[in-house]
């Protein structure tokens, strides 16, 4: 295994693995995979509110059928399937509509 920090990069055994994650460094394994995040580590305010930012939008998944604009919210399923069925019931009528009139 491979302890990394910076561009410092040590050959490790499974022994020595905790004292070097406690210093900070990144454990790896032979094929290069991380296999344990070094203590410590800290990521700027500014980079973590963008990230925050973004899992706030992939919270909301937006449909976008025939302009109308619909907003699915993964926590509420009720709302979800109430949406959907809306959104069919209106397909429906829209392909009624446009029947010629010996099919009705």
């Amino acid at each position: 295994m491979k302890a990394v920090k910076e561009n410092r990069v040590y050959t490790v055994v499974d022994a020595e693995v905790e004292a070097f994650r406690k210093e900070g460094y990144d454990i790896y394994d032979d094929k290069g995979k991380i296999v344990a995040y070094g203590v410590g580590k800290t990521v700027p305010y500014e980079q973590y509110v963008a990230l925050q930012n973004q899992v706030d939008d992939l919270n909301d998944v937006h449909y976008l059928k025939d302009g109308l604009r619909i907003t699915l919210y993964r926590e509420d399923f009720s709302l979800n399937l109430y949406l959907w069925i809306i959104i069919e019931i209106q397909f429906i009528c829209e392909f009624i509509n446009h029947l010629p009139l010996s099919l009705y």
